[in-house]
């Protein structure tokens, strides 16, 4: 055990009790005010500490406005996609795809960049492919499994 205890203030500055601790190779400090131990700091309260500071927050849930204009800055960010036949609906935090494409691949990265906004909950397509050569339109598949429910629904 250490005869000479290296103590702190309460205000002592963070950086001033980092290098007391290398310089003495000291694992704790204890926090001294009016002759009284007050606390402790450890190094692994300083770790926990910096490791608090370093996690990137977590965005609060937004309104369906600005998830809204999020999912469309980051499908925008996608230079081959439709910008002017597409349009998003977002209804507490659910997206709703709706539009024109003309490379069925375009769904899959519209879908994608939808679901990696943070605050969606889920994302509906609701995209009609059209075949650019022929002029072929094709519902999205979540779509025509709704049709298809809907008719055997109403047939039985």
């Amino acid at each position: 055990m250490t005869t000479l205890v290296m103590s702190v203030a309460p205000d002592t500055e963070l950086r001033e009790i980092v290098d007391l601790m290398e310089k003495k190779h000291i694992k704790r400090v204890p926090v001294v005010e009016n002759e009284r131990v007050v606390g402790i700091v450890t190094r692994r309260s300083l770790l926990q500490g910096f490791a608090s500071l370093a996690t990137t927050p977590r965005p609060t849930a937004a309104d369906d406005g600005t998830l809204r204009d999020m999912v469309m800055a980051e499908i925008r960010k996608l230079p081959w996609t439709p910008q002017t036949s597409l349009n998003v609906v977002i209804h507490e935090g659910v997206a709703h795809l709706w539009g024109v494409i003309l490379d069925e691949r375009q769904r899959r990265a519209m879908c994608l960049a939808a679901e990696n906004v943070s605050g969606i909950k889920e994302v509906h397509d609701h995209l009609v492919w059209v075949e650019p050569v022929t002029g072929i339109s094709f519902s999205s598949p979540e779509d025509s499994r709704q049709r298809r429910l809907a008719e055997d629904l109403t047939a039985g």
